[in-house]
């Protein structure tokens, strides 16, 4: 989780994470661990009267709007029954040792209230906070200090959003509230940014409020501002391209306003533009995976499984997974496979989707580029959803969820590997909420481990927080963690503490994992960690932690053992290449900057771009070597290919 600014010694005794996935942390000694999910007494009850509660203003709320709020359909007994259950456990949770209870009652009875942030701290408070002490900042006339606290604020917000998860009226309000200050910081903090050439870093700003709203014209007009500011003309030309697209395919307005400002840009830079036709609007990446131009691969969808022949049971598996071409592909499938097993919807047929997906899962680690598995994972996907909508037992049921899981997993994680951050929040969003609904706390917690390990890398306290629930909720259900599960948690954590700086916790962590076995062929949670992967992030901790000389022996090591993996291979030459060229080794550096470019035009991630993108400015300071001048024109062959020029 992210730091506050209050010193453990004396700050508050609890904290709680509403941005994102709930999470209530208790204050141990000299730091804060998060509470297990059996602390809550096995009822549900008592996270939502935390929330609710703090939601109000004040954080108090009195008996009859608690009621109204959280059981607005029950008989009043049973709401006043749930609201009793909902106060007993949370005051147990909110008790400090030897303490009274945080949970306080009004006078006479009639509601409850929570302390303030000295004893309860909320980050979506204290985002709150900093925003406004920025505020006074500015008008004292401190930038720097405007520029840090809006970061910290941001990062709070970032960590997802407010309440996840939850739609009832009493959130909407608050949850809009904290939307509008984290775009106000956000704007605010990209401007900054730009005031001060830092154009990299406003763009980063911009691209992800563009993500979270296409429609917004005035978000567009600066992205494309700062693009022209890079030199980058065509990415900026394209950029108003697609704004205009969206809105000709959503049926919205167009931002007249900005759309003028954005061609007198673009006519200034001496790049004329014309209006788009409108295009048919496109699918949704993944809720509509039932519907589009492969309908036709569904038509007996409507057919119950145990009532259809089996010649029907097998044209409509088959030919939902033929009709994307999974089964083409050598090594995943064949029409055989489901000969067997397509006659009943059983363990057994499930057991077959899983050999497949793992199959998949190496064949994104290993072979093929993301973009060529897109309409692998459509036909996973759809064959998943079909299985569970004929699953006619609770067990079968939890079983075509946890397979559905595992491929929104897959999705996600290819959604990050093409830039598609905002997809890949969704899509892990919904393997946690299948993973849920399978009843599985192993495939929970792996669900909550990539959470953290994927979606939080610039978030280091974050990230170590959702690891640390993912093993706590692991080993409370399991007698022992999965070995490479273990590992990729550590290796994880590793990557955290190198963030922060804590170069002990970072090396234990490695050790942690290089002390386990990575050569078991079995890997049931598709972590894909080996020998190598521990060599490549071993490196990359080290790199990290300012230490290029040792990190360059690991990702050598990493790149010798990573032969199979040209994914590996990649991420580790674009690494190896930044640490020789921290250490002055420029012709050692571009030699391995240009091998990780040729594998990132085979395997397009867009994690080994970002790599080697961190490398541009290291080697301008040695522009007048051959070696560099030679870099530089294959780097901008390359980003022509890919479409990154600039």
């Amino acid at each position: 989780m992210e730091s506050t600014s209050c010193a453990l010694e004396t700050g508050p005794l609890f904290r709680v994470w509403l941005c994102g996935p709930l999470c209530l942390e208790r204050r141990q000694a000299a730091t804060y661990e998060p509470l297990p999910l059996s602390a809550w007494g096995g009822s549900a009850y008592p996270r939502q009267l935390l929330k609710a509660l703090l939601c109000c203003p004040r954080r108090q709320a009195h008996r009859e709007r608690l009621l109204a709020w959280l059981w607005p359909d029950a008989a009043p007994d049973q709401a006043a029954s749930a609201l009793h259950t909902a106060t007993t456990k949370l005051r147990k949770v909110l008790q400090p040792p030897g303490a009274s209870s945080l949970l306080e009652s009004l006078s006479e009875g009639h509601g409850y209230r929570l302390p303030g942030q000295a004893l309860l701290w909320v980050d979506a408070e204290e985002a709150l906070q900093l925003l406004q002490q920025a505020e006074a900042c500015q008008r004292t006339g401190d930038p720097l200090a405007v520029e840090r606290l809006l970061e910290e604020a941001v990062r709070y917000w970032q960590r997802g959003t407010f309440l996840e998860g939850e739609e009832g009226d009493w959130v909407l309000a608050r949850r809009a509230t904290h939307e509008r200050a984290c775009y106000r910081a956000r704007w605010w903090l990209s401007e900054i940014y730009e005031q001060q050439g830092r154009w990299p870093e406003a763009e980063a700003v911009l691209t992800e409020l563009w993500e979270e709203d296409p429609t917004d014209g005035e978000v567009v007009a600066r992205l494309v501002t700062v693009l022209l500011r890079q030199g980058r003309r065509q990415e900026a030309r394209r950029c108003y391209r697609d704004w205009r697209h969206l809105l000709a395919r959503t049926g919205d307005s167009l931002d007249e306003q900005s759309a003028q400002a954005i061609e007198r840009v673009l006519h200034a830079a001496g790049l004329t533009e014309s209006q788009p036709s409108p295009s048919p609007r496109p699918a949704s990446p993944l809720p509509g995976f039932l519907s589009g131009p492969n309908q036709g691969i569904l038509d007996m969808k409507t057919l119950h499984w145990s009532t259809a022949t089996d010649r029907q049971r097998r044209q409509l598996l088959q030919t939902t997974l033929e009709g994307l071409g999974l089964l083409a592909l050598p090594g995943i499938g064949s029409t055989s496979l489901f000969e067997e097993h397509v006659h009943s919807l059983s363990e057994e047929l499930f057991q077959v989707l899983d050999s497949m997906l793992q199959k998949v899962w190496s064949l994104f680690y290993y072979h093929m580029a993301s973009t060529n598995l897109q309409p692998i994972v459509q036909g996973l996907l759809q064959a998943g959803q079909l299985l569970l909508h004929q699953a006619h037992s609770d067990l079968l049921r939890q079983r075509a969820s946890a397979f559905l899981s595992g491929v929104c997993l897959l999705t996600g994680r290819i959604a990050l590997d093409q830039t598609g951050a905002s997809l890949a929040v969704h899509a892990y969003q919904e393997a946690l909420s299948y993973a849920r609904d399978a009843v599985s706390s192993p495939l929970e917690s792996l669900v909550i481990a990539r959470i953290g390990g994927d979606l939080h890398e610039q978030h280091p306290q974050m990230a170590l927080s959702l690891l640390s629930e993912a093993r706590h909720l692991y080993s409370s259900k399991s007698a022992q963690l999965d070995q490479k599960l273990q590992a990729w948690i550590a290796l994880h954590e590793a990557e955290a503490y190198a963030r922060l700086q804590q170069k002990q916790r970072c090396l234990t962590a490695l050790d942690q994992a290089e002390n386990l076995d990575l050569h078991e062929a079995s890997d049931p949670f598709w972590t894909a960690v080996n020998p190598a992967l521990l060599w490549g992030f071993k490196g990359a901790c080290l790199l990290t932690l300012g230490e290029p000389a040792l990190a360059a022996e690991a990702l050598e090591r990493a790149k010798q053992l990573a032969a199979p993996s040209r994914r590996q291979q990649a991420i580790f030459s674009a690494d190896l290449a930044l640490a020789r060229a921290y250490q002055g080794e420029i012709d050692m550096a571009c030699a391995a900057g240009e091998e990780a470019l040729l594998l990132l035009l085979e395997v397009r991630s867009s994690c080994v771009l970002t790599r080697l993108q961190r490398l541009l400015p290291v080697l301008s300071h040695w522009s007048g070597e051959a070696c560099v001048q030679r870099w530089w024109s294959t780097w901008r062959e390359g980003a022509a290919l890919l479409g990154h020029v600039g």
